[in-house]
């Protein structure tokens, strides 16, 4: 795509070309991290889906580590789930 872009000659189609390469880039949610420092986090895996902590249980690591915490792409909350427990 980007190789289409760069060697079309009218602007306008070219900046239309440069346009869906970044809106495809966007969808891939790309994430670079730049260093990892473990931390502490808790959440509700009762409700709560989130792939880190479950790979941290899974490898009994104390916690994830800092900056994944924020990363919410793939996580899944199930707010159903949540009522239930607090029902008496």
């Amino acid at each position: 795509m980007i190789e289409d872009a760069l060697s079309t000659v009218d602007r306008e189609e070219r900046f239309k070309k440069y346009y869906a390469i970044q809106e495809k880039i966007v969808d891939l949610c790309p994430t670079i991290w730049v260093f990892d420092q473990a931390e502490r986090r808790a959440y509700q895996s009762a409700y709560i889906y989130w792939p880190v902590g479950e790979a941290a249980q899974a490898h009994k690591a104390i916690t994830p580590v800092m900056g994944y915490g924020e990363y919410a792409h793939d996580m899944k909350v199930w707010p159903e789930k949540r009522a239930a427990l607090l029902k008496p």
